[in-house]
């Protein structure tokens, strides 16, 4: 095999419909060196035994000896992988040709990032799609470097863990993923390793994110409620010294975003006491997010907690740019692209 050029990782768990198109969108792939890592953990529908079915040299199957979660596989596979770049894709997404050429051409470009990622798009059920990216402001210049990336990902999740990728001494240095935390794992890593590296950037769609899947868990409904992750690890990286990002106001205002997603779980879980602390606590100081701090505040004092989850979720999907008038609002785009074939 020649020298690698990449690791590939896909967590495999109970994706027996799905998981032959996602490896198979990862070995058309027109950046040929690489290998390809699925870890499965644990399945029960015979999911590993048709990527055994599947004959390619870059191809290798790891199995857990027990489950123990998308973040606790990845690691395993992070911990198989062999190449300067590992990349992430779920069993059940998928990768256009050219992306792990953009992130390996990325990785040679910006020696100086930690974070390598593309614009994807969104299938939801009913086959609608939205595109997420943030586009160029040079004509024919799909990549390039980032330095605000709390700036902008307050304004919505443009990285997304199935589009990017992250050099392997950046793993050495910050660590792998946490394996305790079911909800916001991803994030966490992104912001991790966001603060202490700028972030290379194709804005060209190069994965989709098969929200309409089958299987896919709700943790609104089938998890337990849990604080973000990335708020902790935001206060222990100030403590200990090792945040690089130039502004941190910046990555507080991030912080306060999560909080306001956790406050949608928060909502769907009818907990009212815990609704008021962070609204009173965790989001007091917000500058950015003071309108629908302000909003909460007075729904949820004139209202159950059901009628404000769905005006939330009403107003989340349909009016959440005026919530934000901050730097970075209108740097996502956010476009409904109909109905995929």
């Amino acid at each position: 095999m020649a020298a690698l050029s990449a690791s590939i990782v896909i967590p495999l768990y109970n994706k027996a419909r799905y998981i032959e198109r996602t490896v198979r969108s990862v070995l058309e792939q027109s950046c040929p060196d690489f290998e390809l890592i699925v870890v499965d953990d644990g399945s029960q529908d015979g999911g590993d035994a048709l990527v055994e079915q599947i004959k390619d040299r870059r191809l290798r199957l790891v199995r857990r000896a027990r489950n123990g979660g998308q973040n606790a596989t990845r690691n395993t596979g992070i911990k198989e992988a062999r190449g300067p770049l590992i990349a992430f894709l779920d069993g059940d997404d998928e990768w256009d040709p050219e992306h792990l050429e953009a992130l390996v051409t990325m990785a040679g470009k910006f020696p100086q990032a930690g974070l390598l990622a593309t614009g994807y798009r969104i299938i939801f059920p009913r086959n609608l799609i939205m595109e997420m990216t943030i586009p160029s402001k040079k004509p024919g210049e799909s990549q390039y470097l980032l330095t605000d990336y709390f700036r902008r990902a307050r304004a919505g999740t443009f990285v997304w863990i199935s589009a990017l990728a992250i050099r392997r001494a950046v793993f050495e240095e910050v660590g792998l993923f946490l394996e305790d935390e079911h909800i916001g794992g991803d994030l966490e890593m992104s912001g991790r390793v966001a603060l202490r590296y700028p972030l290379g950037y194709d804005c060209r769609l190069l994965a989709t994110y098969h929200a309409e899947a089958q299987g896919r868990q709700n943790p609104r409904r089938d998890r337990k409620v849990q604080t973000p992750p990335f708020a902790r690890t935001f206060k222990q990286a100030l403590e200990k010294g090792v945040v690089s990002y130039p502004v941190p106001e910046d990555v507080r205002e991030y912080v306060h975003y999560l909080w306001l997603l956790y406050l949608w779980l928060v909502l769907s879980h009818g907990d009212r006491l815990e609704l008021q602390r962070v609204l009173e606590g965790e989001l007091a100081q917000t500058r950015v997010f003071r309108n629908p701090v302000r909003l909460l505040k007075l729904m949820s004092a004139l209202l159950p907690l059901g009628v404000i989850h769905f005006f939330w979720k009403f107003g989340h999907s349909r009016y959440w740019p005026w919530l934000d008038r901050g730097p970075g609002r209108n740097d996502i785009l956010y476009r409904k692209a109909g109905r995929s074939r």
